[in-house]
């Protein structure tokens, strides 16, 4: 429930739902109420989306601001809950998803060499230095101006570059042109 109220009232974004494992959910259920927890898993289940889960590798939640100096690499995909500072650099083969600003190095889809499907989302993207698989991109220069409002960003792969848009909650194929 901190979660949905942090995105709802800081960042104006729609939780529709969350997905989990049941074995991550049963951990979870029992260890906030100290009681075991036994879920009945109905053989076959699955979800018209499911296709669209990647299986490979797990996820990392860093559940605090990443400083000069910090280095994660992880095999999956990463989410911060907070900011990528420079002097800091996140690697994922994965996606990377941080909830604050990337003023570091982010390098998602990190051991691939066509990550094509890889993207980073951030608050505020104003990375030193991007990379999604083999292709690398720095953030544009601003004069130091920050945005006014927060609106989150997603940086993909297009045609042969780094394309960065607003990110409206919608994973397209070739969202951008």
């Amino acid at each position: 429930m901190r979660i949905r109220q942090i995105f709802e009232d800081e960042f104006h974004l729609k939780i529709a739902g969350f997905r989990c494992e049941p074995e991550i959910l049963e951990r979870e259920i029992s260890e906030e109420t100290g009681v075991p927890i036994f879920l009945a898993h109905p053989k076959g289940l699955s979800t018209p989306k499911a296709k669209a889960i990647r299986q490979a590798g797990t996820s990392l939640l860093v559940k605090n601001s990443c400083r000069s100096g910090t280095s994660i690499l992880h095999d999956g995909d990463v989410v911060v809950l907070g900011d990528v500072n420079p002097g800091a650099q996140v690697i994922a083969t994965g996606d990377i998803i941080i909830l604050g600003a990337l003023r570091g190095i982010a390098h998602a889809g990190a051991n691939a060499t066509d990550a094509t499907e890889a993207f980073i989302i951030a608050f505020v993207l104003r990375p030193l230095q991007l990379r999604i698989g083999r292709y690398i991109g720095t953030a544009p220069t601003d004069n130091g101006k920050e945005q006014a409002t927060v609106v989150p960003e997603i940086a993909r792969v297009s045609g042969h570059s780094i394309v960065v848009a607003p990110f409206t909650g919608k994973f397209q194929r070739n969202p951008m042109p």
